[in-house]
């Protein structure tokens, strides 16, 4: 089973489709900064963006209107309310469950406490219950601190590549001016056009580190014209990570 930040829920309460992972815009999404309520008024989750989502079912597309992209969000959720806005008709046999429209069943699932769950074909990009090595050697070797914040696998293994590169690591001098404490200066490169095509699409590669801690984002884009957007998504999920305000970036 996938952990459960992958998982697609029915929900009644939902006023909108929420998703927690860019995976699910295929055409990316408006920014915007709202607080999405909880039934726990100690912790409400912000959004960070709105925009058209899809879900591949059973081989077919379904898309979504006017989805929030929040990244807290501990499952991803659909509004049993925005789908009631066309005619549905819901159907039950033991612990199975679908749901159709003008005769046509466009979702289908399992009910596992209580709760609907929709069987779906999950990104690449969110699959991460492969073996916790792989991970290490194809990010370029990051710490086990760097994959646990990432929501990846960890492991004990000995990387010798990691440990010769620690031990010989050595401070950049007068390259740039020192920094005190997270997000004082950030540093934004973009590699691209790539002439050889990912397999997902992807031209454009974005990286954003932080230079007091070497906190590192990556972004895969398809588009130039996404880079912007990315960026400000990006920034946000640091800001929050760290609690503070961006001071200064550097390009």
């Amino acid at each position: 089973m996938s952990p459960m930040r992958n998982q697609v829920i029915i929900n009644c309460g939902a006023t909108h489709h929420m998703f927690n992972a860019p995976e699910f815009f295929p055409d990316s999404f408006k920014n915007i900064r709202s607080e999405v309520a909880t039934g726990d008024s100690q912790s409400n989750l912000l959004a960070l963006g709105i925009g058209n989502a899809e879900l591949k079912c059973n081989g077919k597309v379904l898309k979504l209107e006017n989805c929030l992209f929040v990244p807290k969000l501990k499952c991803n959720l659909i509004s049993m309310l925005e789908l009631f806005k066309d005619q549905l008709t819901i159907q039950q046999k033991d612990n199975l469950f679908s749901l159709s429209s003008k005769g046509k069943t466009f979702l289908e699932g399992e009910i596992r406490d209580r709760l609907m769950y929709i069987t779906y074909d999950c990104p690449k990009t969110l699959l991460t219950f492969v073996d916790a090595n792989l991970w290490h050697y194809c990010l370029g070797h990051p710490g086990r601190t760097m994959l646990k914040n990432l929501g990846l696998p960890d492991s004990n293994h000995s990387c010798l590549t990691f440990k010769t590169n620690k031990c010989f690591q050595l401070p950049i001098l007068n390259h740039f001016e020192p920094v005190k404490y997270p997000l004082d200066t950030i540093h934004i490169d973009v590699v691209g056009p790539i002439t050889s095509d990912a397999v997902s699409g992807s031209r454009f590669l974005l990286t954003i580190v932080d230079q007091a801690t070497s906190y590192k984002i990556i972004r895969f884009l398809a588009k130039k014209f996404d880079i912007f957007d990315q960026f400000v998504v990006a920034t946000n999920y640091m800001e929050n990570h760290h609690d503070r305000k961006t001071k200064k970036t550097s390009v």
